[in-house]
């Protein structure tokens, strides 16, 4: 395995975006906190 690949941009159809935290504050507003993670087909 060629670790050096890694350094090289992932193709956007490889990154997924998952909500990690929500909620609503106290004035109504939902907000949420989202992670990039990358595909293991792109691994």
């Amino acid at each position: 395995m060629n670790l050096d690949q890694l350094d090289e941009p992932f193709a956007a159809e490889d990154i997924e975006w998952r909500i990690q935290q929500s909620g609503k504050t106290r004035d109504g507003k939902v907000w949420a906190m989202v992670l990039a993670y990358v595909t293991n087909r792109a691994i």
